[in-house]
Order: structure tokens, then sequence, then C-alpha cells
């Protein structure tokens, strides 16, 4: 185990601070959000996977690997001599991302439910589901979501942002955590 970053080490990187890795962390999961939004396309668009939510899924899992290597090489690389190691890491990143993306899951079936169901912005024919309600209507959105066309993008980008603020927390707090040695 590599020995842990301490002020009092001169040898140990510098903290890159909280503005500035909020900054970077910011700029990962936009270019992540824009891996996110492409493999949903492609998935949707050019390999027609016939179920949106599996789309999303697959899109979501997609954007969590991009993240994770650009955060250990850059957002958190000054945390990473000084913390457990990679596979305990992405295990660690996978964890949060795990309830990230069903947080960011739930809110985009959610969104495309209450978009098809609430408001008249898509036919009432691709509206069956909004005749049930309780577990039935949960189980027929994720079976068969409502087709909400363009506003699928708005429901998956209103996920992303609040699976953005979980996973910066418990990132930065657990998965690239500074292990303090033991003085004694």
């Amino acid at each position: 185990k590599p020995p842990a970053a301490s002020s009092a080490d001169p040898s140990a990187p510098p903290d890159i601070g909280n503005v500035a890795r909020m900054g970077r962390y910011g700029l990962v999961g936009l270019s992540g959000v824009l891996v996110n939004l492409g493999l949903l396309w492609v998935l949707t668009r050019w390999l027609p996977v016939g179920n949106p939510n599996a789309a999303s899924a697959v899109a979501i899992e997609g954007s969590i690997l991009w993240n994770f290597w650009l955060h250990d090489r850059w957002t958190f690389h000054d945390r990473v001599e000084a913390t457990v190691r990679v596979w305990s890491r992405v295990l660690r990143f996978h964890t949060v991302a795990a309830f990230g993306a069903f947080l960011q899951w739930a809110t985009f079936a959610g969104l495309n439910d209450f978009i098809a169901c609430a408001t008249s912005l898509v036919p009432h024919a691709e509206r069956a589901v909004c005749d049930t309600s309780g577990i039935e209507r949960v189980i027929g959105t994720i079976a068969s979501p409502p087709e909400v066309g363009a506003f699928k993008y708005g429901s998956q980008m209103a996920g992303i942002g609040l699976a953005t603020m979980w996973n910066f927390i418990m990132n930065t707090r657990w998965t690239f955590r500074v292990e303090r040695s033991d003085p004694g």
C-alpha cells in the first residue's frame, strides 16, 4: 500500500483544491454527458435496441467507464498514489455510480412517464400506460415505455444532473479519499 499523502510530507503531490477539482469534475462530467447522449443516440437511431430504457442503461454504463478513466488520470490524479489500488477504486467508483445510474435512469423513466401522461406533448396512442396506476404503472413504464420523441434527451439530462451531484460528493469523500497514515 503506498504511503498516504500528508500536508507535512514535502514529497506528497499537491492538493489541487476543491474549486479546481470541481472544475475538472465538471469538464469530465461534460465529456461523459456527450458520451452518454451519443451512445443513447447511436443505440436508438443506428442500432435500434427496441427499448429506450435498455438503451439508456447501456449509455449510462459507457459514460461511467469513460468518467472513471478520466477522473483517475486527471481529476483525482493527486490522490491516486495516496489511496487504494486501481481495482478497488474501480469497484468503489462503480458502487457510487450504480446508485447514480439508478437515480439517473429512474429520473429518465419517471420524466418520460410524466411527459407522456401529464402533458399533451405525446400522441394519445402512445399513452396506454397512463390508464394504469401504482405498481402496474411502474412496471408498464419500465416494460413498455412511452415514446416521447426528442423529450427523452431532456429526461436524460435531468437524470445526469441529479446523478452528478451524488457522484461528486461520494467520489470525493469515498472513492478517491486520501487515506491518512497512522502516526503511531
